[in-house]
């Protein structure tokens, strides 16, 4: 395929137009030329047209004069002919320069049409891009990345909760024990053992594998004790041995510290399971919506949360604030 001699792109062979003279390929679009013109097989290139001799009129004015100045030479003395020469000189150099601005202009008008066809060019490369983003932004592609994207999010929630209830099994020996008061030296073992003591569940030393106040210290009176006590973490060696914990602590809900030798009036204890930070955030709010939307029931068994409205009805599990906005309703702001 050839190029065009103009612009330097390559021309169809339906498009190209030959100068019979320097054999140089041109584009019709280069040239101005409509594809309906008949293009003669004499055709010369602008190049080629600037450098062809002018032809001969007999009507040119400067033609006549040279013609009469001729004439009058011969019938005049030899002294004129010099005027006629420097008449003659600067024809020619109008001639020179006439030809010269005409190359300017051929020249000019080639650089002209490179250009014009560059920024067509580029004109139409920017619609493309502009076509090709609108077209990104309602196609198929799009809905394909916002279905990838739900997957994506599904998954992580789902790996979410896998990896809570995981987390949620390695404390199915763990409770709760809230509202002990705390003081500095305090012996923790002994305290747990009089707990089960109170609740009539027989621990020794061995059955206790950790205990440890959670949370940091909110305040400490010196004779008093801690402002407000932290929970114990307890792990016991058995599943067995905190379930009969836990359940002897539902019977006896008045138990107290009466009997532990702690400072100050007695106080009632609590006993729970112990749950991860997830579930444990997700069962505060469960007790407190369904307060509000009149359930009755809301409580956790192996790390699980569960809710009721009244005894004649089931008995629904929660496993995420979806579920909170499902059983009880949209929260209640302000």
């Amino acid at each position: 395929m050839s190029k065009c001699a103009a612009c330097g792109k390559f021309v169809s062979p339906a498009d190209i137009i030959k100068c019979s003279s320097c054999a140089n390929i041109y584009d019709r679009i280069c040239l101005k030329l409509s594809k309906s013109y008949k293009v003669s097989p004499k055709w010369l290139c602008p190049g080629c047209t600037s450098k062809q001799p002018r032809k001969d009129n007999t009507e040119t004015p400067i033609k006549v004069q040279t013609e009469i100045s001729q004439s009058s030479s011969s019938n005049s003395s030899p002294s004129s002919c010099s005027g006629c020469d420097a008449t003659s000189k600067m024809i020619e150099e109008l001639r020179t320069e006439i030809v010269a601005m005409r190359n300017e202009f051929v020249n000019f008008g080639t650089k002209f049409d490179r250009l014009y066809l560059a920024v067509s060019d580029l004109s139409k490369r920017v619609d493309g891009i502009e076509s090709r983003v609108a077209n990104l932004e309602k196609d198929e592609c799009m809905e394909k990345y916002k279905d990838e994207n739900k997957k994506l999010s599904d998954t992580l929630e789902r790996l979410k909760f896998e990896l809570n209830d995981r987390d949620q099994e390695q404390l199915l020996t763990d409770v709760e024990i809230s509202c002990i008061p705390e003081h500095k030296g305090e012996n923790v073992t002994q305290l747990v053992m009089l707990i089960g003591e109170k609740l009539n569940v027989k621990i020794e030393e061995q059955d206790i594998v950790s205990i440890q106040r959670m949370g940091p210290l909110r305040g400490y009176i010196e004779g008093e004790g801690a402002v407000q006590p932290r929970p114990l973490a307890v792990r016991l060696a058995r599943r067995t041995l905190r379930d009969r914990l836990l359940q002897s602590a539902r019977v006896r809900r008045s138990a107290d510290t009466t009997g532990f030798g702690l400072p100050g009036l007695p106080k009632k204890f609590y006993i729970n399971e112990r749950l991860t930070r997830i579930n444990r955030q997700l069962f505060f709010k469960a007790r407190q919506m369904g307060s509000k939307s009149g359930w009755k029931y809301v409580w956790t068994r192996d790390g699980r949360i569960y809710a009721r409205r009244d005894q004649n009805t089931e008995a629904r599990r929660i496993r995420c604030e979806i579920d909170l906005v499902k059983f009880f309703g949209e929260p209640v702001v302000g």
